[in-house]
């Protein structure tokens, strides 16, 4: 179920941006050796708050989570499209005049959560 969640870099940027929904679990850090575990909660129905974690910790939320929060919040659409070549990512703007997108080009990836991972960092670049 680890899939699931946002790695930790990408919570840590969503902590920094503002992000404080419920979640199902949370990034701990022990200093002593820099190594980040994910805690869940024993029961599924019961959520995680910002106000319930340590200093040392932070939500981790599930990817989807994170996509309907860019959506809801910031207006930002993030898109993942299979090409034969491999995965490519897309950002959209959706409440501004005009269209703004912004995406990855040429470069494709191997994976559909390595496209994910440099789409959502891109989208915490694009709000204050």
């Amino acid at each position: 179920m680890k899939h699931l969640f946002v790695p930790h870099t990408i919570a840590v940027l969503a902590d920094q941006k503002g992000f404080n929904e419920p979640c199902l679990a949370k990034y701990d850090n022990y200093p002593n050796n820099g190594i980040d575990f994910i805690w869940e909660k024993i029961y599924p129905e019961t959520y995680i708050t910002k106000e319930e974690i340590l200093r040392s910790e932070v939500l981790a939320p599930l990817y989807q989570q994170l996509v309907d929060w860019f959506l809801t919040e910031h207006n930002l659409f993030i898109e993942i499209t299979l090409w034969e070549s491999g995965f490519n990512w897309m950002i959209k703007e959706t409440k501004k005049d005009g269209v703004f997108s912004k995406g990855n080009g040429d470069r494709h990836y191997k994976t559909k959560l390595d496209a994910l991972n440099t789409a959502l960092t891109e989208a915490f670049k694009l709000i204050p």
